[in-house]
């Protein structure tokens, strides 16, 4: 067998872009370079037939480069991600409405298995129920 040796000191004579990682994510590091304003929520939305209409039409805007066009990311599979933005007091509105429904939906699930005869500990809808 023979090992591959790698020479450090041509590595570092050539110019490169910062080093990402792998496992760190590309897509993250996308979002942390460009998601700066704290008082957003930023998401990743795919380039589906009407998921961006859909983000748009729950408010989130497209977050912009320094030449104004907006930050997208391949996906794989000629898939496009695109970093949208939405003020954090209406992702958060958004969220615990979503909880709402899930928690609703659990306790109802609940009431079913106990009808059925299923364990249920008394006072507890789920484990997955919490407060927002």
């Amino acid at each position: 067998m023979s090992k591959v040796k790698t020479d450090e000191r041509a590595h570092s004579a050539k110019k490169r872009p910062a080093r990402v990682k792998l496992g760190q994510g590309s897509k993250l590091a996308l979002a942390e370079q460009y998601a700066t304003n704290k008082d957003l929520h930023y998401h990743l939305f795919l380039d589906h037939p009407g998921e961006l209409e859909g983000a748009q039409g729950a408010w989130y805007e497209f977050v912009k480069n320094e030449q104004g066009e907006n930050v997208k990311l391949p996906a794989g599979n000629g898939l496009t991600h695109y970093l949208m933005a939405i003020p954090k007091k209406l992702y958060e509105e958004d969220m615990a409405e979503q909880q709402k429904l899930v928690t609703e939906t659990t306790r109802q699930e609940v009431k079913v298995k106990a009808a059925a005869g299923e364990y249920s500990p008394e006072g507890h809808d789920s484990a997955i129920t919490r407060d927002i």
